[in-house]
């Protein structure tokens, strides 16, 4: 198994609102990477692609969204990058506020997102 370097991603403390990170794409290829970890299939070029229709501020939502992905994986000890569908599920109910977490619940706009 792949490890990702979770230490390099922006720490975001819980029960925090979005932090404000850079929307500058190639911040959010780097966190991208950092959560695949080494040796992992990752097309910076399919992001890049993505991201050329994405407002600055859904940019920077995003980014947000990974550190917030990556911060709770590291709490629940499991690799972002290869996370089983039980455990996307237990983190949207975290996000919604129906399972015990340090997450402070979110908007249903937000858990869409």
């Amino acid at each position: 198994m792949r490890r990702a370097n979770l230490a390099a991603m922006p720490k975001t403390p819980p029960s925090r609102a979005l932090v404000p990170l850079s929307a500058e794409p190639a911040d959010l290829i780097a966190d991208v990477r950092t959560l695949a970890g080494q040796g992992a299939a990752f097309d910076p070029a399919l992001l890049d692609a993505a991201m050329r229709g994405w407002s600055r501020n859904t940019r920077r939502a995003f980014r947000s969204d990974l550190a917030l992905w990556g911060q709770w994986c590291r709490r629940q000890r499991t690799e972002p990058f290869s996370a089983a569908p039980a455990l996307v599920a237990a983190w949207i109910r975290a996000l919604a506020g129906t399972d015990a977490s340090d997450e402070a619940p979110r908007a249903i706009a937000t858990i869409e997102r």
